[in-house]
């Protein structure tokens, strides 16, 4: 695994999303409080942006604006459907700065 550092924790705005790159990758990340959450920033049904879909603080979901399919931001399970998945990424905050781990090509 390779790790990425990707910002600073006070960039990240708390209840929101952000679309960030690691390598050649673009990530939708989340923060909920001190919690921090990353997956692929495309959903796995028809390729749209996750980054700025409809966050749910309480159930730590993300909703897909094109479609309404509502991703856990845990583990990347689509929810009411086991045939759907996000692909979900590690991270790690220290001093501050929040890193990403993700596996080489």
């Amino acid at each position: 695994m390779e790790e990425h550092r990707l910002c600073a924790l006070d960039e990240l705005k708390d209840g929101g999303g952000k679309s960030l790159r690691a390598g050649t990758m673009s990530l939708a990340v989340f923060r909920i409080g001190e919690e921090v959450f990353a997956m692929e920033n495309v959903c796995p049904h028809n390729g749209a942006a996750l980054h700025d879909g409809i966050l749910n603080a309480d159930e730590k979901t993300i909703l897909c604006r094109w479609h309404y399919i509502a991703f856990d931001l845990q583990n990347g399970d689509c929810v009411g459907n086991p045939r759907c998945r996000a692909n979900i990424y590690p991270l790690d905050v220290r001093d501050g700065e929040v890193f990403v781990r993700l596996e080489e090509d």
